[in-house]
């Protein structure tokens, strides 16, 4: 599965090389909020839904990606500043999240490879 965000892939599928290409996901989690309210009124069977604000949603997930040398890896890391941090969130071509944004980032260095934490809001 590719993930992007706008026109970044953070992660392009589970085959492992050593080309840098991002790897992944591992342990991936998704959690939404839709945004309705829930109004119990006294006497009513159930609970009444409305629809008061946007629905969100949060998106965590892990990559790695390995390279040739340890210098091709921070290398990485210094040019991963430019990474396009804003946009939609899609999964292949199917769009999750219409504006979504990389709320955090966590790059770990191990040798040849890094390892990254996205967290995503939108």
């Amino acid at each position: 599965m590719t993930i992007s965000v706008g026109s970044t892939v953070l992660c392009a599928g589970q085959a492992r090389n050593a080309t840098g290409s991002p790897v992944g996901p591992a342990n991936f989690r998704w959690a939404e909020a839709p945004g309705v309210l829930k109004r119990e009124y006294v006497g009513a069977d159930r609970i009444a839904a409305e629809r008061i604000r946007s629905d969100s949603g949060v998106v965590t997930f892990d990559v790695t990606r390995t390279f040739a040398s340890v210098e091709d890896a921070f290398a990485y890391i210094v040019a991963s500043k430019s990474e396009n941090v804003a946009g939609a969130l899609k999964f292949d071509q199917t769009e999750i999240l219409a504006n979504a944004a990389v709320t955090n980032r966590t790059l770990i260095q191990r040798g040849c490879t890094v390892s990254i934490s996205y967290t995503i809001e939108g």
